[in-house]
């Protein structure tokens, strides 16, 4: 069969065909002389020509290699399948979280360390086989060998924050029959659910964060103590809705007014946030000029 009667493939359809990085991808053509990169992208040698490849020019992308949807057969990318690299979206997706999260798990074991751009490679990340591989647009991602999925460490985590997620869609009462405590990742100990997920979820953010902290310069009486406080970032957060009785209701109602009326940063968190928690601080964190990666 001619070329031109077979189905084409762009690079990125190929790398999801696949099921492996596109970043991977790039670099294994690259490393066996079937592409290079150009200061505006990437363009076909001789020998990636020989293999099938040719160009596509689209009014929206601009010009693009595609590839015959037999090159999945080449031994070169059965190669690439036997020694798969997992982006933090393929590790995400196998554990139904979100690639951010991912990255902070990594980043709390060790593999991964967070700086003023974003994430970065560590050496500990390096010796379980983590790499970083250039994309067709000139950013880099770190991948994984699936090898890294058969640390037991690794593994218990990402399980564990699997588990936060089934938690927070539970009913507070069904959780909270047989445990009077629960212990968050940093240390810190809560009655309620709410706060905890709350609290795993800013130590592994990298939010330094203080619990219970009585509220300044405020003569009140009682005293009041807010769920949270983000002292780099100067925002109180307080967790509502699992409240047990009337007066800490009202106490959390109380607490809500006068951050409004001291003209203080806030975040609510209710309980209908706790199933999209992730996405709902990120947001409202960075809406007050809060980096969150």
């Amino acid at each position: 069969m001619s070329t031109t009667e077979q189905q084409k493939l762009s690079t990125s359809a190929l790398a999801k065909l696949l099921d492996i990085p596109l970043q991977q991808l790039f670099a294994t053509l690259r490393d066996c002389g079937w592409i290079r990169k150009v200061e505006d992208g990437w363009v076909l040698t001789a020998k990636g020509e020989f293999e099938g490849g040719e160009y596509v020019h689209s009014r929206r992308y601009g010009r693009y290699i595609v590839w015959p949807d037999i090159i999945v057969e080449h031994q070169l990318l059965r190669g690439i399948e036997s020694n798969r690299m997992l982006s933090a979206t393929q590790l995400a997706r196998k554990y139904q979280i979100t690639a951010r999260e991912v990255r902070r798990v990594l980043g709390e074991i060790g593999l991964l360390q967070r700086d003023f751009s974003g994430w970065r490679l560590t050496r500990a990340g390096e010796q379980v086989g983590g790499v970083i591989i250039e994309s067709d647009a000139g950013d880099a991602e770190i991948s994984w060998p699936e090898s890294l999925l058969e640390n037991s460490l690794v593994a218990e985590q990402f399980e564990y924050m699997q588990r936060l997620y089934v938690e927070a869609e539970q009913p507070e009462a069904d959780l909270l029959t047989a445990i009077t405590e629960l212990r968050a990742l940093d240390g810190h100990s809560f009655h309620s659910r709410s706060e905890w997920l709350v609290c795993h979820w800013l130590y592994l953010a990298g939010v330094a964060h203080a619990c219970n902290r009585r509220l300044p310069l405020v003569q009140e009486t009682p005293e009041h103590h807010a769920d949270f406080w983000l002292p780099q970032a100067q925002v109180y957060i307080e967790v509502s809705g699992d409240e047990h009785d009337a007066g800490a209701i009202a106490a959390t109602m109380e607490r809500l007014d006068l951050y409004r009326k001291q003209q203080w940063h806030y975040i609510e968190v209710r309980a209908e946030h706790l199933a999209h928690l992730d996405e709902y601080l990120t947001r409202a964190l960075r809406e007050l000029g809060v980096d969150v990666f």
